[in-house]
């Protein structure tokens, strides 16, 4: 679900990628500190995003020192102090690695599920702790999509909203943000939870047919022109609501990073996405 979130790095100037990739860093080394080294391996590129505007938002400060990790031992990469935001966004990278490896299991029974959620146990089991309340929102959420996703003809609309959903929680149990603030960054991501879940689908939709996996745009085992038409406007509005709220945050050191991505990066790679669909699927 993962994996978009992230900037377009060439419109970047050196001191917001070098703050992106301490951002970065900064998670990676929280996980590390609160859940463990095993969940490091979960980290996706999107929580450097997330934990930029939530230290932004909190009106937190950007503190950051190289140090080493077990992938950079000689040359220390600058990363940023572990602080609640940071915490948090380790925190969900270990529950959301959880659930993923439950769902791995379940769908295409990868014996190296059970063995992965095994060493991750002890990181899972903290954050859970200190998330009880988005543990349990998070697990309601994917197991009612797991349900949904049996009917391999479901429409792609109920799925895309249960993402949205997700991520909406993960905004709303961030830490040290005021309601107003909250309220649009949850606005923000549910809507990108949406774009992320049809662009996942589109991505996905040549080898999910070939190994007979579920996947909302394909029906009878073959893509559906009609559900991918749908889907493609519905990316288009949810990412034109998701700038909307984004417009509503103050942002102000993360800013000239999430604009890369809001307004430049994922637009570039929705287009990306359907041009690349209407030429391997032969859509119209």
């Amino acid at each position: 679900m993962f994996g978009y979130l992230i900037p377009y790095k060439n419109e970047l100037k050196v001191r917001e990628l070098n703050d992106w990739q301490a951002a970065y860093c900064g998670v990676c080394h929280a996980i590390a500190r609160n859940n463990g080294q095993m969940p490091r391996f979960a980290l996706q590129n999107d929580m450097a995003g997330l934990a930029l505007m939530l230290i932004d938002l909190s009106g937190d400060t950007f503190i950051s020192r190289k140090r080493a990790c077990p992938t950079h031992l000689i040359n220390r990469k600058q990363s940023l102090e572990t602080n609640t935001a940071l915490t948090y966004c380790g925190d969900v990278t270990t529950l959301l690695a959880h659930h993923k490896l439950n769902d791995m299991w379940q769908d295409e029974k990868k014996l190296y599920a059970p063995i992965g959620n095994l060493l991750i146990l002890r990181g899972y089991r903290k954050a859970k702790k200190r998330n009880p309340l988005l543990s349990k929102k998070l697990k309601d959420i994917l197991d009612e999509l797991y349900i949904i996703e049996q009917d391999k003809e479901v429409s792609f609309d109920i799925p895309a909203a249960l993402s949205g959903d997700l991520l909406w929680e993960i905004a709303q149990s961030s830490k040290d943000i005021n309601e107003k603030d909250k309220l649009a960054l949850s606005d923000m991501m549910k809507n990108l939870g949406i774009w992320i879940y049809l662009a996942d689908a589109m991505e996905d939709m040549e080898s999910d047919i070939k190994k007979g996996c579920f996947n909302p745009l394909v029906q009878n085992g073959t893509p559906s022109e009609k559900r991918i038409s749908q889907a493609q406007e519905v990316m288009t509005f949810a990412l034109s609501r998701a700038q909307l709220a984004y417009n509503l945050l103050k942002l102000e050191k993360s800013a000239p990073i999430m604009d890369n991505i809001i307004r430049y990066s994922l637009p570039s790679k929705q287009n990306l996405i359907h041009e690349k669909t209407r030429e391997i699927h032969k859509i119209t």
